[in-house]
């Protein structure tokens, strides 16, 4: 039986103290990470970090490996993702227990993050993200519901659950279903190109392997460089196919030193600051602000103060219209080029909205505080604020497919790029 349980709950203690538990941590699946021999608890501090780069496998490569360890194990722990829970459900016919914290528990499971070392980051996305995450989970209702109350971990939750494993009567995903799903992850996995976008010229490079040991640790650098210095740089991993035949010809390259070289002709990653001379700091620190301040003013309405962002130097928006997303470009605030985990475009998401309907489609992102990096807008997905005709919510859906994505009885489209 799958249990999708809510970050803070004890999945680690609850496999290490129950037999038959197996606990699989999603970050190995969703994110390319680097190698490592930091232990679950060191890693606790690096979770939710944003300059990783999505794994273009996910999330078939995490759904096999949930399925492969439910046929040994009475209770597999996985985290409350709401799109591998929908796949499981819906095309895979399997039970999913969800157990999550009550309304009243935000600041709890805060301190319980904080005394497992978690970063502001993550603090960011599960507890100032608390509705977020878990408004979708608690109106998802085709599983079961266990709503944990204060101080409750899953440990104490065994004799529930156990009564819902002998109930359950579902059969095990066939070796044959498994092995497509791989299969259907590998080819996702093959061919793939890293973009590095420059402003006087692109570099391509071909990926031979994504779980090989030295290409991790180039995309993770190359990512943590992007996201702390260079938005844009970086964050495109797609397959060689989309890329234009002439472009890829030009600027391919198979050695690494080319780029980490074009990099940091744009940046130095130790130490990591801006790579300026002494007296142009303080103009480098002034566009940052001013830039800073026009931002805000189009999307929050007021002038940039860095009072208003949390510690984590993040700050969510919603309900931002076509319009204002097209002035954001314009003003060179945002690179249509920019997409986020595996998102369609900046420009691609902005062409689907724009139009007859465009009044109705609105985005919702985060802001980072050019105290903290350059400073960027990221834009996570889009909705609808009115139902949509067949034709578009079909359009919606497609165009969508590799993101989180939901369309109410009514008609309303959402979609989020995690």
């Amino acid at each position: 039986m799958i249990i999708a349980a809510y970050a803070g709950t004890g999945k680690s203690t609850f496999a290490q103290r129950i037999e038959g538990a197996a606990d699989l941590p999603i970050m190995p699946c969703k994110w390319i990470l680097p190698p490592t021999d930091k232990t679950g608890a060191e890693l606790e501090g690096e979770k939710g970090a944003l300059h990783r780069l999505a794994d273009p496998r996910f999330p078939y490569n995490y759904l096999a490996e949930v399925l492969k360890a439910e046929r040994v194990s009475r209770f597999v722990l996985i985290p409350t993702d709401l799109t591998i829970i929908r796949h499981l459900r819906e095309n895979y016919g399997r039970k999913v227990v969800l157990c999550y914290p009550g309304e009243g528990c935000r600041e709890e499971y805060r301190a319980r993050f904080l005394n497992r070392g978690n970063s502001e980051s993550f603090l960011e996305l599960f507890v100032h993200g608390w509705d977020d995450f878990l408004g979708p989970v608690r109106e998802y209702r085709q599983s079961v519901h266990i709503v944990m109350e204060p101080g409750e971990y899953l440990t104490d939750l065994l004799l529930r659950l156990e009564e819902e494993w002998r109930a359950d009567t579902t059969e095990l995903v066939d070796d044959g279903t498994i092995q497509d799903i791989e299969e259907t992850a590998a080819e996702l996995g093959r061919n793939l190109m890293l973009y590095l976008p420059g402003d006087d010229e692109d570099w391509f490079y071909p990926i031979r392997d994504l779980d090989a040991p030295e290409e991790r640790q180039l995309l993770d650098r190359l990512g943590r460089a992007a996201f702390e210095h260079t938005p844009g740089l970086a964050r495109f991993l797609a397959p060689k196919e989309v890329f234009p035949p002439e472009a890829l010809a030009a600027s391919t390259t198979e050695d690494r030193r080319v780029l980490l070289s074009f990099v940091e002709d744009r940046i130095r990653f130790e130490p990591e600051e801006l790579k300026v001379c002494p007296d142009e700091e303080d103009a480098v620190r002034r566009k940052r602000w001013e830039d800073a301040d026009r931002r805000e003013r189009i999307i929050h309405h007021r002038p940039y103060d860095p009072k208003n962002y949390p510690k984590s130097m993040l700050m969510h928006f919603s309900r931002l219209p076509v319009s204002a997303v097209r002035q954001l470009v314009e003003e060179g605030l945002l690179d249509l080029q920019f997409r986020r985990n595996g998102s369609p475009s900046v420009g691609e998401m902005l062409a689907f909205c724009s139009g007859e309907d465009e009044d109705i489609w609105f985005f919702h992102g985060f802001t980072i505080a050019p105290d903290y990096t350059a400073g960027r807008v990221t834009l996570e997905g889009f909705e609808s604020s009115v139902p949509v005709v067949t034709e578009r919510r079909e359009a919606f859906l497609k165009f969508n497919c590799r993101g989180e994505t939901e369309v109410t009885e009514e008609g309303i489209c959402w979609c989020w790029y995690d």
